[in-house]
């Protein structure tokens, strides 16, 4: 079993002229106190920059993955990235579980070259999810793809169940998610 799940997310906000290379740039994964590395072994990744193809942490893919890390590094020669702002996500996986790493993370292709890490809003699941109401919830339920649902649920068991709103439901007619009385 991987680690998968004790991944956070992370907020990445980086930045490269277009004839620079992309990185050398790496991410390392902690526990919650800061210095207990979380190992990545026998998870892949795939991260995505706007509509450009994947980099992946297969072989000379443009990720490599060492012990609690990953390093993007793909040489300006290789890459056609026009001058914009691009969303960028990362995408774990380890055959049963996926989970979305980056959370509103950026590269800004025509800026001096630079790369910021954090933790994605600490704290910020917990009052995300007690803001919900039950109908907001289901909608978001309804649209949402599977790797993104196990993440909310990752989140969902991050939070505790103090942050948890009490929601009701009862409003909601022949919805899939409530069972018959």
């Amino acid at each position: 079993m991987s680690n998968i799940l004790l991944l956070t997310p992370q907020q990445v906000l980086a930045s490269v002229e277009s004839d620079e290379d992309f990185g050398p740039w790496t991410i390392s994964f902690f526990e919650a106190d800061g210095v207990t590395p979380i190992g990545v072994a026998g998870i892949s990744f795939t991260a995505r920059i706007g509509a450009y193809p994947a980099l992946t942490s297969a072989a000379g893919g443009g990720i490599t993955v060492s012990g609690n890390s990953l390093t993007f590094f793909l040489p300006a020669a290789s890459k056609a990235w026009a001058t914009g702002r691009y969303p960028f996500t990362l995408q774990a996986g380890d055959g049963t579980y996926t989970r979305d790493i980056l959370a509103n993370s950026t590269l800004t292709v025509g800026a001096p070259a630079a790369f910021a890490v954090s933790a994605f809003a600490s704290g910020g699941s917990s009052v995300a999810l007690s803001s919900l109401s039950g109908s907001q919830l289901l909608t978001l339920l309804g649209v949402m793809p599977v790797s993104q649902m196990q993440s909310l649920v990752s989140l969902i068991a991050d939070a505790q169940a103090t942050y948890i709103p009490s929601l009701d439901f009862s409003h909601v007619t022949n919805s899939q998610y409530i069972s018959v009385l």
